[in-house]
């Protein structure tokens, strides 16, 4: 997988706006994950189900999980990436990115498959 870093910095920032800022922040696009940082991974299966790792949730848990993260001081929260089935229309996507921000998450990143 190929990993696209951004940060949602906060309510105020124009959205497209820290999708660049955020791309230019991981000068390591393209490599492994960092084995320093914790990863949540959030998945969007061909069905348009929902799962954080191998665990399938319903929205309102996965709000519930990123309030969770939000929670956690800055230095701990893990890094929120989002993977999403092929088939999936990109709204699905940035409907669950547009959650993360507004359950205050800082941290989101999207991996895409390369080709």
């Amino acid at each position: 997988y190929y990993f696209v870093g951004m940060f949602l910095r906060n309510a105020g920032d124009n959205f497209v706006d820290n999708l660049a800022a955020g791309a230019n922040h991981f000068a390591g696009a393209g490599k492994a994950a960092d084995t320093k940082v914790q990863y949540r991974f959030v998945s969007i299966s061909r069905d348009g189900s929902l799962s954080i790792g191998n665990r399938p949730v319903t929205l309102p848990q996965l709000e519930s999980e990123f309030v969770a993260i939000a929670a956690m001081p800055e230095g701990e929260q893990p890094v929120v990436r989002i993977r999403a089935d092929g088939s999936q229309p990109y709204q699905k996507v940035i409907d669950v990115m547009s959650t993360a921000k507004a359950k205050g998450l800082t941290k989101v990143g999207l991996d895409t498959e390369i080709r």
